[in-house]
């Protein structure tokens, strides 16, 4: 359904950016309803650019106890002493003590001048050895098939025969993390993907409402199974004289069908909105009589 309103006092309206299309307007609680993250990026009608979640004060809250996105710069504490201040406009210079010719042992290495060696702890070594020889043979173990026994310094270590782990898995997960969060964004969005138009029509006389074409596009990158358009047709008086349901099946990504609604016998004018949509690739199911949804932060998905 479409209203235009000029009523300069209207809500405060927020956007998000998922990737390069910007979804929205939502309100406050419609967008922290969304799977935002700290770096997630928003805009407002007080901001001059994109923003980061994290630094809007409207949803500072959603992100106190997050620390792992922190944006500050943490700098080395800067000695007092005025030779080494930053402000100081003259290098330093590191200065080396110089021994005369005529000292006794002037180029002769003092012990106290070497460095101190590190002492080995055998322990250390042992473990580390018994470690090496354990993932050896675990090497082995997995090209070769059948279990293997290796002893290391501690004692001995079964290593039992397991299958290689497939290196698709983790990949699967991650593109099926990724497509569940892309399907909830255009559910939570997706009247900025399907849209509907009504045509100019004519009035009859006496009444009667005849040239009506509805329109509805997909501006999504997958299929609608369907969508069913609302026709409510007033009278002179105002008072309701007949809604139609228009239903279009199977509307391809970024694109748009038409249909021609029959002729009426009265009516003066009409109203048109989006009634149901269905779609089994974004497990969306939309029906304007259940009003909010579920009350969730998905409403719209598919029970």
């Amino acid at each position: 359904m479409r209203y235009f309103s000029g009523n300069p006092n209207r809500m405060k309206s927020y956007y998000l950016l998922d990737g390069e299309t910007q979804l929205g307007p939502y309100s406050l609680k419609e967008l922290k309803a969304m799977p935002l993250t700290p770096n997630s990026k928003v805009w407002d009608q007080d901001e001059k650019d994109w923003i980061r979640a994290a630094d809007l004060k409207e949803l500072k809250s959603l992100f106190s106890q997050d620390i792992s996105y922190s944006n500050q710069t943490v700098f080395p504490k800067i000695s007092s002493n005025k030779e080494e201040s930053i402000h100081s406009k003259e290098p330093v210079q590191a200065t080396r003590p110089v021994h005369q010719l005529n000292e006794p042992n002037s180029f002769r290495t003092e012990p106290s001048d070497l460095p101190l060696q590190p002492a080995i702890n055998p322990k250390v070594v042992a473990f580390a050895l018994g470690l090496a020889i354990v993932i050896i043979l675990s090497l082995i173990n997995f090209s070769g098939g059948g279990a293997a026994l290796s002893t290391a310094a501690a004692g001995t270590v079964n290593v039992e025969r397991s299958e290689k782990p497939t290196a698709k898995e983790p990949a699967l997960e991650t593109e099926k993390s990724s497509t569940e969060r892309k399907n909830k964004l255009f559910r939570n969005g997706w009247r900025n993907y399907i849209t509907h138009e009504a045509s100019k029509y004519k009035i009859r006389g006496f009444g009667g409402i005849s040239g009506l074409v509805i329109s509805v596009n997909n501006k999504s990158e997958k299929i609608i199974d369907e969508i069913i358009v609302n026709v409510t047709y007033f009278k002179n008086d105002g008072s309701v004289f007949e809604v139609k349901e228009i239903t279009f099946n199977n509307i391809q990504p970024h694109s748009q069908k038409e249909s021609k609604v029959p002729n009426t016998q009265r009516g003066t004018k009409i109203k048109t909105e989006i009634g149901k949509v269905t779609s089994r690739s974004y497990e969306f199911c939309y029906d304007s009589a259940n009003g909010g949804g579920s009350g969730t932060s998905d409403p719209w998905l598919c029970k």
